[in-house]
């Protein structure tokens, strides 16, 4: 070939090559387009699925702290179909009393019945006083024959003989004291034996006094029917529990230990409160101030259980399941977290936002209640810790890192997230420059004098829609600047649902008055986290649970 044909050819040869390298510059941006895309959007196929990391959810029993401080009770009453257990806090079996299906436990003291409460009172229907028979061993007489002079005195006559009962304990207390009911020496009295522990001893007790001179004159007369050696008139601390049988107003136990505590459960299956529907699992009841003889009131029972209470606050049944399971594992791990919460009170949780809201009732026939079991013993987390589970009602537009609050690496798991599916949460508030002022002194803010004059909102660096630092000046010159999105939240939680907002100054063509500052959001709640919105709006687009944490909650694993 002559150098002028090869000469000719070389431009065509060049514009081939040109027109590949385009081609494959255009797949590979196309390509990079489509990464990009799919690390911001993308979510688990089916077989993502809980890793096993044996992590147990099922170590001990939760507590939740129903009265407890200031709101601490003089009494509480339950009520069990099947009767009643009273346990040692190792849950060894003290007392059965499975003819008392409605007890109520207080201090003891000088209590009464006012209505259907029982107070530290000397109205009403008096159930504990001050004083008590105390025996260890007793003894009577008994007709063969039952020919109705029973009781008599303890000697016996011709075909009678003598019934004697010593040496309390947890396996005999109940009959014996069930058999002196039954054998006559307290007919024609209102008085009752019942079981009593004092000092880790078991002990039967009778009758109930305002003085010890009543009760020693009660004692001489029951001994012309009772042979009882060991015998003595009792006043149970203030520290100690009264059972009382909230039906007949009889007590049907005392019990009086180093700790002031006890523990209360039905023989099978849900207790109930009069006053604050029912609940799963036992009671533990603690002396609480012994100057004003209350208690303090714990709920005990299973994480798992506690998991189905608490869910069913949080969402109701138009969640899909998925939604639902989502939503499970997120209340499970945020409560496993905080296990021991309130330590210093004796329990694990409260009953308010501070924890979670609780309300004792688990319903365990519905879509919630299944969406717990289906996710038994399934938590999230970080290389291999147990994630700080926060969440919101609902996000918005984008999450809010921790970054901004916490600092840079205390949770690198909350960072900012694009979340165009979670946006169904709008809302716009309008404030008058002196109803903005008002705002600002009702947070508790002295910093602004006069109404204001102008706002700004910043937001952070973390790319996030939520404001940072929001600023604002008064007509006086005076600023105010609050830093943070969880400030901007708390602060100004009853009018602006969450910190991710816009401010502008109306002009008065958008329908609002001239001069007003208008807040636009998005959102409810702190925004960092977990959206129960934007879960449903998922769940909905056949997204599945571990999908919809993983794209709220950066790098971790679900595991159990």
């Amino acid at each position: 070939m002559s150098d002028k044909q090869k000469k000719r050819r070389e431009p065509s040869t060049q514009l081939w090559v040109r027109i590949i390298c385009w081609i494959l510059g255009l797949l590979m941006v196309l390509g990079i387009i489509l990464m990009i895309f799919e690390t911001a959007y993308s979510f688990a196929t089916e077989t993502d699925v809980a890793v096993d990391k044996k992590i147990n959810t099922e170590k001990r029993d939760i507590s939740v702290g129903l009265y407890y401080g200031d709101t601490a009770v003089q009494s509480f009453t339950l009520a069990s179909a099947t009767g009643f257990e009273i346990v040692s806090r190792s849950q060894k079996k003290l007392f059965a009393l499975p003819s008392v299906t409605a007890i109520s436990v207080c201090v003891d003291g000088r209590m009464s019945f006012v209505g259907d409460k029982l107070i530290d009172s000397d109205s009403g229907v008096r159930v504990a006083a001050d004083y008590h028979i105390q025996i260890s061993e007793y003894a009577y007489k008994s007709d063969i024959k039952d020919d109705g002079d029973n009781p008599a005195p303890i000697n016996p006559n011709p075909g009678q003989s003598v019934v004697i009962h010593s040496g309390f304990n947890q396996s005999n207390v109940s009959s014996y004291f069930d058999d002196l009911n039954n054998s006559g020496v307290f007919n024609n009295t209102d008085m009752r034996a019942y079981p009593a522990i004092s000092d880790n001893r078991y002990y039967i007790r009778f009758g109930q006094f305002d003085t010890e001179d009543e009760a020693e004159t009660t004692l001489s007369a029951m001994r012309e029917l009772l042979l009882i050696n060991d015998a003595k008139i009792v006043s149970v601390s203030d520290g100690a529990f009264s059972l009382i049988d909230a039906l007949t107003y009889r007590t049907v136990c005392e019990i009086s230990t180093a700790d002031y505590m006890i523990d209360l459960k039905s023989i099978e299956g849900y207790v109930s409160s009069p006053d604050s529907g029912n609940y799963n699992g036992y009671f533990t009841f603690a002396s609480e101030s012994k100057a004003q003889r209350t208690m303090k009131v714990i709920n005990r029972f299973s994480l798992e259980d506690y998991v189905s209470s608490i869910i069913s606050y949080e969402i109701d049944e138009n969640f899909s399941f998925e939604a639902a399971k989502a939503v499970a594992v997120v209340l499970r791990t945020n409560s496993y977290r905080m296990l021991d919460r309130h330590k210093t009170d004796g329990f694990d949780f409260c009953t308010e936002n501070h924890c979670h809201v609780f309300g004792g009732e688990v319903n365990t026939d519905n879509k919630l209640s299944e969406a717990v079991t289906a996710t038994k013993g399934e938590v999230i987390l970080y290389k291999n810790n147990v994630i700080n589970a926060v969440y919101s009602v609902s996000c918005g537009n984008t999450t809010v890192s921790a970054e901004n609050i916490y600092g840079k690496e205390k949770y690198p798991y909350l960072s900012t997230v694009e979340t165009p599916w979670d946006q169904s949460f709008t809302w716009i508030r309008s404030f008058s420059p002196t109803e903005l002022f008002y705002v600002v002194s009702l947070a508790g803010f002295d910093e602004i004098k006069a109404p204001i004059a102008t706002v700004s909102a910043e937001k952070g660096e973390d790319g996030s829609a939520y404001v940072s630092t929001l600023t604002l000046t008064d007509i006086l010159g005076n600023i105010l600047v609050v830093e943070g999105a969880e400030n901007i939240h708390d602060f100004f939680s009853p009018y602006f649902p969450s910190a991710n907002f816009s401010v502008k100054i109306s002009d008065g063509a958008d329908g609002n008055v001239f001069g007003n500052f208008i807040f636009e959001g998005f959102g409810d709640g702190c925004g960092i986290g977990f959206s129960l919105l934007g879960a449903k709006a998922l769940a909905n687009d056949n997204v599945g649970y571990i999908a919809i944490i993983k794209a709220y909650y950066k790098d971790v694993d679900v595991a159990y």
